[in-house]
């Protein structure tokens, strides 16, 4: 799933350097950075544009009126000394310029980056977006596998944690591959975040209700 993620990400990012960004290139003017301050001989706040829709895409803005993106609706904020990228809805980041001695930034220069960018891109991303993702399910079965014990001293079974945490990988399993499905079908499906947490807690309650079953039947048969 994390292959499908990737390529499904690289698809989107190509679409956008190779149809989009080349307008939105067009508008930018040459950036210098002298001792971590940014300088651009245009009136400001400079003010870029999605070709597409018109909708606002960046700002640059040195003289101090706009230092945050809460001040507008751009995806890109550039200051004095900052960088500031809007990621999604309430998360942002913010890059400090003051550590770049020298830099100049022509149109050019922000094209050969961004296809350098697009073409290693996969090879960059793909390892970090496994391990994180590795350790982010990792730590979802932990506590999966600690409800699936709660669910099994309910049912009055003794369960050994091991086996709690083998039901949750596979309660998991099936969230993960439709999640997948829908990205890949680009297809939106309204609470689909709280739909995939009751398919994933029903079928984690089918798996320790067998498990148990299954360890007791075993456990009788075992009696003399």
């Amino acid at each position: 799933t994390s292959v499908a993620f990737m390529l499904h990400f690289q698809t989107i990012a190509s679409a956008f350097g190779n149809e989009k960004a080349p307008a939105i290139i067009a508008q930018l003017p040459t950036i210098v950075i002298e001792k971590g301050q940014v300088k651009v001989a245009v009136e400001q706040p400079f003010k870029v544009f999605r070709p597409d829709t018109r909708d606002l895409f960046a700002v640059i803005d040195t003289t101090g009126q706009i230092t945050s993106l809460r001040q507008t609706d751009a995806m890109l904020l550039l200051t004095r000394s900052q960088l500031m990228a809007r990621i999604g809805p309430g998360d942002s980041r913010v890059f400090d310029l003051r550590a770049i001695e020298t830099l100049r930034l022509t149109q050019s220069d922000m094209a050969r980056w961004l296809q350098t960018s697009l073409r290693w891109a996969p090879f960059v991303l793909y390892p970090l977006m496994l391990f994180f993702t590795y350790c982010l399910r990792t730590l979802q079965v932990l506590i999966y596998a600690g409800i699936g014990m709660v669910m099994a001293a309910l049912l009055k079974r003794a369960m050994p944690f091991g086996a709690a945490a083998s039901v949750a990988v596979m309660a998991m399993t099936p969230v993960i591959l439709i999640d997948t499905l829908i990205m890949l079908a680009r297809i939106h499906l309204p609470l689909w975040g709280i739909g995939s947490f009751i398919v994933a807690f029903g079928y984690l309650f089918f798996g320790i209700r067998a498990a148990a079953d299954d360890a007791s039947e075993r456990s009788a048969e075992k009696l003399p």
